[in-house]
């Protein structure tokens, strides 16, 4: 496997010092497609219009180099991957949940994970970090790695259509990376497993939805509780994944 930089923050930075009108959102759409009918820069998941709090959030990213401390995690993960064929454009893109209703963390998180298919066919591997969170090396190489397997695994696998199938990936993708998703309490994750258990050919997205990510966002998007606890659907699949290959990309 082989791993390039798409880099994105540069580019972000140059949107979000614009101010916030019209002309800024139509500078976002002309950069992320370079005059093309299709997405070259792969920002889709940054908010255009966020507020001031974005510049901020960049500056802590590139006091670590953190597109630097990205791709050298990227291409270590494809090292681990001989075998996978593929050559992926690895990009870093700062997601806003925090200042405005243009993105819901969780919906935004599963699309990312889970229907992410076309930006792979495109050839990008990407990482989400958002504003709510104080981004450190440790946890962008973490998340850099889970995107070149995920991307390797949606490309292989395509995206999971059964909540047994998100299972797998999200599983195989802790196991092989980290843990991208916040701590779950050892019992939390054994309710989860339990609840999952009965679900696993669900095809349904708010019953996926609600298993992976829990009760209160699950309620949040409109959708019907599971007696799950937050996350701890993902900490469920990491357990799941215990043993299984890499290879499995």
């Amino acid at each position: 496997m082989d791993v390039t930089l798409a880099p994105t923050l540069a580019t972000l930075r140059e949107v979000y010092s614009m101010p916030r009108d019209m002309a800024r959102f139509r500078e976002y759409l002309r950069r992320m497609t370079e005059g093309t009918r299709d997405v070259v820069v792969p920002i889709v998941n940054a908010n255009p219009m966020a507020k001031d709090h974005v510049l901020k959030a960049l500056d802590a990213l590139e006091a670590f180099d953190a597109e630097r401390v990205a791709l050298e995690a990227a291409c270590r993960a494809a090292a681990r991957l001989p075998h996978v064929a593929r050559a992926f454009k690895f990009a870093l893109v700062l997601a806003d949940d925090v200042g405005g209703g243009w993105t819901d963390r969780h919906l935004t998180d599963a699309e990312h994970r889970f229907e992410g298919g076309p930006m792979v066919k495109r050839g990008f591997a990407t990482a989400l970090v958002w504003t709510s969170e104080t981004p450190t090396a440790e946890g962008v190489a973490t998340l850099a790695a889970a995107a070149v397997y995920r991307a390797a695994h949606l490309a292989r696998h395509g995206a999971p259509t059964t909540l047994g199938e998100a299972i797998r990936q999200e599983g195989r993708v802790a196991r092989f990376a980290g843990r991208t998703f916040p701590a779950v309490a050892p019992a939390d994750a054994a309710v989860a497993q339990r609840v999952i258990a009965t679900r696993l050919a669900a095809r349904d997205f708010a019953t996926r939805f609600a298993a992976m990510y829990g009760d209160e966002a699950a309620r949040r998007a409109g959708h019907a509780p599971l007696g799950v606890a937050a996350w701890a659907g993902f900490a469920a699949a990491e357990h799941a994944a215990a043993g299984a290959p890499e290879r499995d990309v």
